[in-house]
């Protein structure tokens, strides 16, 4: 499969082409950013509207997300539907089953390879590249769900937005990854940040410091230092790791071949193949008396639903 074929599996673009677009694009390099402008040119028609793009990358954890090219975007009219777009690679046959290795622990993780590695991946093995569009919302919307849980009034309130609609994109591209990588991977993203930007923390943060008498500004720089120990990130190889080591841990508790009584096997074997079903649906062993499950009693012949012997 080439890339034209990749291309044309999924149209990015809505069905109204007459409506105001913003794309949004996760891209963690260069390479992919020029797979995701290909995307959108090679269905775009000519009576397509303008649509602007925007690169962020989403997937990295280990540093706060700057949405700062959203800032003017994010001006254009409440109409505009924005669409997240991302490409996601996958790992080898070879590497899923023998789970995470040395080398990608050196190299990199092969779900977010380097230009290079995207370069050989897409030539040497393209089913493993996927284009995914994130399910897409309106600018409009997404401001009435961002004003619901956040103040909206301050000087921040651009800002605060344009992270609120990047963190969403996260959370839509995430779902439609998952898809292909499969829910372990499903794991809290931008935890920090939405707690840092909610209504409801902002307000406990201001009557906290009204009644310690501590800067607000100081409580805010602590509790960001408290979340950075706190809450986790976990990197795709870790979570491979951590499950092949559960499944190691585990397996010492059993032993590697099943051990069993072969005299009990057969005397079980046995009493299976004694069994007499009644014509009401019920069974008994031949070599004991019947068993009632509704009232628990004991040696009868017959069966009590039906009152015929079971044949």
């Amino acid at each position: 499969m080439d890339l034209n074929s990749k291309y044309d599996a999924c149209n990015p673009w809505p069905q109204d082409d007459q409506q105001k677009i913003l794309f949004l694009l996760d891209t963690h390099n260069k390479f992919e950013r020029e797979l995701l402008s290909g995307w959108i040119q090679r269905h775009r028609n000519a009576t397509s509207a303008e649509a602007p793009q925007v690169n962020l990358d989403l997937r990295e954890e280990q540093r706060a997300l700057d949405s700062t090219p959203l800032l003017t975007a994010l001006a254009l009219p409440a109409d505009t539907l924005i669409i997240p777009l991302r490409v996601t690679w996958l790992p080898s046959a070879e590497a899923i089953n023998s789970g995470p290795r040395v080398r990608d622990l050196i190299l990199g993780d092969p779900r977010h390879p380097g230009i290079r590695r995207a370069r050989r991946i897409l030539k040497e093995a393209p089913e493993r590249m996927h284009l995914l569009r994130g399910a897409p919302d309106t600018v409009a919307n997404l401001r009435a769900r961002f004003e619901q849980g956040h103040e909206a009034q301050n000087s921040d309130a651009a800002r605060e937005f344009a992270d609120f609609v990047a963190r969403q994109a996260v959370v839509v591209l995430d779902l439609a990854e998952r898809r292909l990588q499969g829910s372990r991977y499903k794991v809290p993203r931008q935890v920090a940040a939405s707690l840092l930007a909610s209504r409801a923390y902002n307000e406990a943060l201001d009557r906290l410091a009204e009644q310690s008498g501590t800067p607000r500004a100081q409580l805010v720089k602590e509790a960001a230092t408290y979340m950075q120990e706190m809450v986790s990130r976990p990197r795709t190889f870790w979570l491979d790791f951590y499950a092949r080591f559960n499944n190691f841990c585990l397996g010492l508790g059993y032993e590697k071949e099943l051990v069993c009584d072969q005299a009990d096997v057969e005397k079980c074997a046995s009493w299976c193949a004694n069994i007499r079903r009644c014509c009401c649906g019920r069974t008994r062993p031949t070599s004991t008396a019947w068993w009632c499950p509704s009232c628990c009693t004991t040696t009868i012949s017959r069966c009590r639903t039906c009152s015929v012997a079971p044949t």
